[in-house]
């Protein structure tokens, strides 16, 4: 399966990740940091004692070091006898504190695309207003056209967030951002596309499947997948 996806191009490639998913992704060997060892002693703790596997576990390994409210007990030394440390160090962690800092730092060399704090519907000019949508609700009803919405492109999971055919050098660490043109109320032109897909023997080993996309004859954009 792992070479069939890499045969295919298959990428992690989003226009907008909320930040629900961005919490699933992997502690380690993250999308956005280049592949090296983990050689640092609390890297290996965090992953053979801590049990961290994902983003979420970094957030809550981290917490301790970062001042929520004023009421945290935690103390930035290896001897801190708060709750989360103490736990640590039943575990056989010998420095929870660096370990919680090691975790933090993690955190903080994400790109703004993928940082787990973020908005989890940021002000992009990507998302449909709410009558669009409602509009769409409709047009799907009467089988009529509707207007495109480009943050549809992942669900609760993040395995939905991979596809196939992606170029990887053209993925952009930069979050998507649609700048209106000037004037009050911009009118932008517009596209009809037309797409249509199949897929033969699906479900099966021996499935294969084709799409295609149509905007009108002889222009660039018309593609076979």
């Amino acid at each position: 399966m792992l070479k069939a996806a890499k045969d295919h191009n298959t990428n992690l490639a989003t226009v907008k990740t909320p930040a629900r998913l961005r919490k699933q992704l992997p502690a380690w060997y993250h999308i956005d940091e280049e592949l090296s060892t983990l050689k640092s002693r609390p890297e290996k703790c965090l992953i053979e004692r801590h049990k961290t596997s994902t983003v979420t576990d970094l957030i809550n390994v981290s917490a301790r070091v970062r001042n929520q409210n004023g009421r945290n007990e935690h103390t930035p030394n290896p001897f801190c006898i708060c709750q989360d440390c103490c736990n640590d160090q039943e575990k056989g962690c010998y420095n929870p504190h660096v370990c919680a800092q090691t975790a933090q730092a993690k955190l903080q060399c994400l790109s703004a695309k993928w940082n787990p704090w973020g908005p989890e519907n940021p002000q992009d000019g990507l998302s449909l207003t709410p009558t669009c949508k409602n509009n769409n609700m409709h047009a799907r009803i009467s089988n009529e056209e509707i207007i495109f919405n480009p943050t549809l492109t992942c669900g609760e999971d993040i395995a939905e967030a991979f596809c196939v055919f992606i170029d990887p050098n053209k993925i952009l660490a930069l979050p998507a951002l649609c700048l209106p043109p000037n004037g009050r109320n911009p009118t932008c032109p517009k596209i009809t596309i037309f797409t249509d897909g199949a897929c033969l023997n699906n479900g099966k080993r021996n499935a294969t499947c084709r799409g295609g996309v149509w905007v009108s004859h002889g222009s660039h954009l018309n593609a076979a997948i």
